[in-house]
């Protein structure tokens, strides 16, 4: 087994640097965690120890659903995986998508696939048949990021072009725009939701965003966030550029860094 240096920068007692081995921080037990690297995807338990589960999948999105991972390895299929890394199907890519960078499922038989370049949004189902596509405002870049997660049966979208957060029901297809987030000076690049609440990262930074409070300075990071998944009161964050996971206590905005040395994060998920 490999292990990743793993360490707490802030904590209630004391600093703590160059720690190698457990998983440990201030705060409540922590996660295992799943990561979509450049090269490959890991699961890192709570001890520290870091297991590859797919070799040779550079996956923009990761989405843990009931017990299972789905990825995006190629552009003909979505892959989904068993928690030991074992492929246990495929979903079919629709010979009408020609381009998608990452995905959201929405139920067991619909996936939402964002189309970065075609500014569109695709629905299939689990036999890769399209069943709807959403057109996006054209945007002025074309790497913008689309990433979505799945709010109360509503798919919630974070458009960073837009410079939104918009709302498709996927059963009718409508769309309602949530929140303008101009407000935030910085560009954000992932989005999860919990307890009532929507957690966003990006540009050096954690923003809260409630339709009462508008946005919320939670912590501000080291480097540019591609990937958030909140569990209990810690968001955990990826950072792209260095490799590195923070723990984010929602309440205080205490920040731990807890793993370093991996090769990027694209996304990531929280099993508690």
């Amino acid at each position: 087994m490999q292990r990743f240096i793993v360490a707490a920068l802030v904590g209630l007692g004391g600093i703590l640097t160059g720690c190698v081995g457990p998983w440990t921080f201030q705060g409540p037990p922590s996660p295992e965690l799943y990561v979509a690297t450049r090269t490959d995807v890991v699961a890192i338990s709570s001890s520290g120890e870091v297991r590859t589960l797919v070799m040779g999948c550079t996956s923009y999105s990761l989405n843990l659903w009931e017990g299972e991972l789905f990825l995006k390895c190629n552009m003909t299929s979505l892959q989904v995986h068993d928690l030991e890394g074992n492929l246990v199907r495929t979903i079919p890519i629709p010979d009408q998508i020609s381009s998608f960078i990452s995905f959201t499922v929405v139920d067991q038989n619909k996936f939402a696939l964002f189309d970065n370049r075609g500014d569109s949004i695709y629905f299939i189902d689990a036999s890769g048949n399209l069943l709807a596509t959403v057109a996006l405002p054209p945007s002025p870049q074309n790497w913008q990021s689309i990433e979505g997660v799945m709010v109360e049966g509503k798919l919630v979208v974070l458009d960073s072009a837009a410079n939104r957060l918009f709302q498709i029901d996927p059963q009718t297809y409508e769309v309602f725009t949530l929140f303008n987030l101009s407000v935030i000076p910085q560009m954000m690049l992932a989005v999860d939701y919990a307890n009532g609440k929507y957690y966003l990262a990006g540009d050096d930074s954690v923003y809260r965003f409630d339709i009462r409070e508008g946005p919320t300075l939670i912590a501000q990071l080291d480097g540019r966030a591609t990937g958030i998944a909140v569990s209990g009161e810690r968001a955990y964050v990826g950072v792209m550029r260095t490799g590195e996971i923070y723990s984010v206590d929602l309440a205080s905005g205490e920040t731990n860094l807890v793993v370093t040395g991996l090769d990027g994060v694209y996304d990531l998920e929280v099993r508690p």
